[in-house]
Protein backbone atom coordinates (compact mmCIF):
# COMPACT_ATOMS: atom_id res chain seq x y z
CA UNK A 1 0.00 0.00 0.00
CA UNK A 2 2.90 2.19 0.48
CA UNK A 3 4.24 2.18 -2.37
CA UNK A 4 1.24 2.22 -4.24
CA UNK A 5 0.62 5.73 -2.61
CA UNK A 6 4.02 6.70 -3.55
CA UNK A 7 3.92 5.76 -7.07
CA UNK A 8 0.57 7.81 -7.01
CA UNK A 9 2.29 11.20 -4.90
CA UNK A 10 5.22 10.64 -8.44
CA UNK A 11 2.64 10.39 -10.71
CA UNK A 12 0.60 13.10 -9.61
CA UNK A 13 0.64 16.42 -11.47
CA UNK A 14 0.23 19.24 -9.69
CA UNK A 15 -2.15 21.75 -9.72
CA UNK A 16 -1.52 24.67 -12.26
CA UNK A 17 -1.74 27.85 -10.72
CA UNK A 18 -4.70 30.30 -11.69
CA UNK A 19 -4.22 32.75 -14.99
CA UNK A 20 -4.02 36.02 -13.46
CA UNK A 21 -3.10 38.93 -15.27
CA UNK A 22 0.37 39.50 -13.24
CA UNK A 23 1.19 36.32 -14.03
CA UNK A 24 0.59 35.80 -17.58
CA UNK A 25 1.85 39.10 -18.67
CA UNK A 26 4.95 39.69 -16.25
CA UNK A 27 6.74 36.31 -18.14
CA UNK A 28 7.69 36.11 -21.99
CA UNK A 29 6.96 32.36 -21.43
CA UNK A 30 4.75 30.95 -23.45
CA UNK A 31 0.78 29.95 -22.12
CA UNK A 32 -1.34 27.46 -21.85
CA UNK A 33 -4.55 28.13 -20.19
CA UNK A 34 -5.58 24.40 -19.55
CA UNK A 35 -9.52 23.34 -18.07
CA UNK A 36 -11.91 20.31 -19.44
CA UNK A 37 -14.50 22.13 -21.66
CA UNK A 38 -17.04 24.10 -19.86
CA UNK A 39 -14.04 25.34 -17.93
CA UNK A 40 -13.88 28.76 -18.83
CA UNK A 41 -10.66 28.66 -21.15
CA UNK A 42 -12.35 31.18 -24.01
CA UNK A 43 -13.72 33.26 -20.88
CA UNK A 44 -10.57 33.21 -19.21
CA UNK A 45 -8.64 33.95 -22.16
CA UNK A 46 -11.14 37.37 -23.30
CA UNK A 47 -10.28 38.52 -19.34
CA UNK A 48 -7.19 38.38 -20.37
CA UNK A 49 -6.39 40.15 -23.72
CA UNK A 50 -9.21 42.69 -22.54
CA UNK A 51 -6.37 44.42 -19.95
CA UNK A 52 -3.31 43.50 -22.45
CA UNK A 53 -1.62 47.13 -23.74
CA UNK A 54 -0.22 45.75 -27.08
CA UNK A 55 -1.65 45.02 -29.98
CA UNK A 56 -3.44 41.29 -30.29
CA UNK A 57 -3.70 38.51 -33.02
CA UNK A 58 -5.97 36.04 -31.95
CA UNK A 59 -7.13 33.13 -33.87
CA UNK A 60 -10.81 32.06 -33.05
CA UNK A 61 -12.41 29.22 -34.47
CA UNK A 62 -15.45 29.45 -32.43
CA UNK A 63 -15.78 33.43 -34.01
CA UNK A 64 -16.66 34.87 -29.89
CA UNK A 65 -14.29 37.90 -30.27
CA UNK A 66 -16.75 39.80 -31.41
CA UNK A 67 -15.16 43.02 -31.06
CA UNK A 68 -11.98 42.12 -32.70
CA UNK A 69 -11.39 42.73 -36.29
CA UNK A 70 -12.13 40.36 -38.59
CA UNK A 71 -9.30 39.65 -41.38
CA UNK A 72 -8.47 37.16 -44.02
CA UNK A 73 -5.12 35.43 -44.93
CA UNK A 74 -4.97 38.04 -47.88
CA UNK A 75 -4.29 40.35 -45.56
CA UNK A 76 -1.11 39.32 -43.20
CA UNK A 77 1.34 40.57 -45.11
CA UNK A 78 -0.10 44.02 -45.83
CA UNK A 79 -0.82 44.71 -41.60
CA UNK A 80 1.35 47.72 -40.08
CA UNK A 81 2.78 45.28 -37.70
CA UNK A 82 5.37 47.60 -36.68
CA UNK A 83 3.25 50.83 -36.01
CA UNK A 84 -0.19 49.36 -35.18
CA UNK A 85 -1.31 50.69 -31.86
CA UNK A 86 -1.42 49.22 -28.67
CA UNK A 87 -5.40 49.37 -29.11
CA UNK A 88 -5.25 47.26 -32.43
CA UNK A 89 -7.27 44.12 -32.02
CA UNK A 90 -7.55 41.35 -34.78
CA UNK A 91 -8.65 38.13 -35.12
CA UNK A 92 -8.81 35.36 -38.20
CA UNK A 93 -11.14 32.74 -38.21
CA UNK A 94 -10.99 29.64 -39.62
CA UNK A 95 -13.34 28.00 -42.01
CA UNK A 96 -16.07 26.25 -40.27
CA UNK A 97 -16.97 24.39 -43.60
CA UNK A 98 -14.73 21.16 -42.75
CA UNK A 99 -11.61 20.60 -40.72
CA UNK A 100 -9.50 19.78 -43.55
CA UNK A 101 -10.28 23.19 -44.90
CA UNK A 102 -9.83 24.69 -41.34
CA UNK A 103 -6.35 22.54 -41.07
CA UNK A 104 -5.17 24.34 -44.64
CA UNK A 105 -6.10 27.57 -43.65
CA UNK A 106 -3.96 27.58 -40.49
CA UNK A 107 -0.76 26.06 -41.75
CA UNK A 108 -1.28 29.00 -44.41
CA UNK A 109 -1.82 31.51 -41.46
CA UNK A 110 1.23 30.30 -39.59
CA UNK A 111 3.41 29.72 -42.40
CA UNK A 112 3.09 33.17 -43.08
CA UNK A 113 3.95 33.96 -39.65
CA UNK A 114 6.93 32.24 -39.39
CA UNK A 115 8.07 34.26 -42.80
CA UNK A 116 6.99 37.58 -41.48
CA UNK A 117 8.89 37.04 -37.90
CA UNK A 118 12.27 36.76 -39.02
CA UNK A 119 12.06 40.59 -40.68
CA UNK A 120 13.94 43.01 -39.18
CA UNK A 121 14.50 40.35 -36.14
CA UNK A 122 17.76 41.83 -34.25
CA UNK A 123 19.54 38.29 -32.34
CA UNK A 124 20.96 41.20 -30.00
CA UNK A 125 17.70 42.20 -29.23
CA UNK A 126 14.65 40.15 -27.78
CA UNK A 127 11.83 39.86 -28.68
CA UNK A 128 12.83 41.92 -32.21
CA UNK A 129 11.35 41.78 -35.22
CA UNK A 130 8.31 42.45 -36.92
CA UNK A 131 6.29 40.94 -34.98
CA UNK A 132 7.66 41.32 -31.28
CA UNK A 133 5.29 44.14 -30.25
CA UNK A 134 2.72 41.87 -30.47
CA UNK A 135 0.64 39.17 -28.63
CA UNK A 136 -0.80 36.21 -30.56
CA UNK A 137 -3.55 33.78 -29.10
CA UNK A 138 -5.10 30.06 -30.22
CA UNK A 139 -8.14 29.48 -29.03
CA UNK A 140 -9.34 25.41 -29.15
CA UNK A 141 -5.36 25.03 -29.38
CA UNK A 142 -5.92 20.72 -29.95
CA UNK A 143 -6.81 22.04 -33.73
CA UNK A 144 -2.90 23.04 -34.11
CA UNK A 145 -1.28 20.85 -31.85
CA UNK A 146 -0.26 18.58 -34.90
CA UNK A 147 0.94 20.95 -37.32
CA UNK A 148 4.69 21.19 -37.80
CA UNK A 149 4.48 25.38 -38.99
CA UNK A 150 2.39 25.81 -35.40
CA UNK A 151 4.70 23.91 -33.48
CA UNK A 152 7.78 25.88 -35.06
CA UNK A 153 5.93 29.12 -34.55
CA UNK A 154 5.19 28.33 -30.75
CA UNK A 155 9.44 26.87 -30.07
CA UNK A 156 10.65 30.20 -31.54
CA UNK A 157 7.42 32.43 -29.92
CA UNK A 158 9.81 34.32 -27.09
CA UNK A 159 12.49 35.98 -29.60
CA UNK A 160 9.96 36.92 -32.02
CA UNK A 161 6.53 37.66 -30.46
CA UNK A 162 5.22 40.08 -26.94
CA UNK A 163 3.48 36.82 -25.45
CA UNK A 164 1.82 33.76 -26.85
CA UNK A 165 -1.17 32.71 -25.19
CA UNK A 166 -3.09 29.40 -26.02
CA UNK A 167 -6.01 27.77 -24.76
CA UNK A 168 -6.63 23.94 -24.94
CA UNK A 169 -8.44 21.35 -23.10
CA UNK A 170 -5.67 18.98 -23.17
CA UNK A 171 -2.13 20.39 -22.43
CA UNK A 172 -0.07 17.39 -22.97
CA UNK A 173 0.87 18.57 -26.45
CA UNK A 174 2.32 21.98 -25.62
CA UNK A 175 3.53 21.28 -22.00
CA UNK A 176 7.42 20.64 -22.96
CA UNK A 177 7.56 24.76 -24.14
CA UNK A 178 4.16 26.51 -22.50
CA UNK A 179 3.75 27.16 -19.02
CA UNK A 180 -0.11 25.56 -17.75
CA UNK A 181 -2.23 27.80 -16.41
CA UNK A 182 -5.80 27.03 -15.15
CA UNK A 183 -8.48 29.96 -15.59
CA UNK A 184 -10.23 31.21 -12.65
CA UNK A 185 -14.07 29.27 -12.36
CA UNK A 186 -16.66 31.85 -12.13
CA UNK A 187 -19.85 29.24 -11.94
CA UNK A 188 -21.58 31.10 -9.50
CA UNK A 189 -20.96 34.28 -11.26
CA UNK A 190 -22.08 32.73 -14.52
CA UNK A 191 -25.73 30.93 -12.34
CA UNK A 192 -26.27 34.27 -10.98
CA UNK A 193 -26.24 36.36 -14.17
CA UNK A 194 -28.21 33.33 -16.34
CA UNK A 195 -31.19 33.48 -13.62
CA UNK A 196 -34.09 34.89 -15.86
CA UNK A 197 -34.70 38.11 -14.49
CA UNK A 198 -30.68 38.60 -13.98
CA UNK A 199 -29.76 37.37 -18.01
CA UNK A 200 -27.53 39.61 -19.13
CA UNK A 201 -25.95 39.25 -22.50
CA UNK A 202 -23.65 41.13 -25.17
CA UNK A 203 -21.44 44.22 -23.97
CA UNK A 204 -23.95 44.34 -20.91
CA UNK A 205 -22.81 40.84 -19.21
CA UNK A 206 -19.03 41.37 -20.25
CA UNK A 207 -19.27 44.96 -18.22
CA UNK A 208 -20.66 42.91 -15.49
CA UNK A 209 -18.20 40.06 -15.67
CA UNK A 210 -15.15 42.39 -15.46
CA UNK A 211 -15.96 44.22 -12.81
CA UNK A 212 -16.39 40.81 -10.86
CA UNK A 213 -13.19 39.39 -12.04
CA UNK A 214 -11.62 42.78 -10.45
CA UNK A 215 -12.72 41.24 -6.94
CA UNK A 216 -13.10 37.72 -7.46
CA UNK A 217 -10.06 35.23 -7.09
CA UNK A 218 -12.58 32.39 -8.42
CA UNK A 219 -15.69 30.97 -7.16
Amino acid sequence: MVDYLLEIAKTRKPVPPTATNDLVFGSDTPDVLSAPSGGFKSLQLWLLLRNAHAPIFAVDPAAEQSNFKKIGLEALTSISWQSAGPETRLRFVPSTEGEEIAKVQLEILYRTLNMLRHQNFNPKRIPSGKLSRWIFCQDEAHQVSNLHVFQTFLAESRKFTKKLILAASDPTPFESTCRVLRPKAHQEFVKKVSRPGNRLEGEAFSKVLVDHDKECPGC
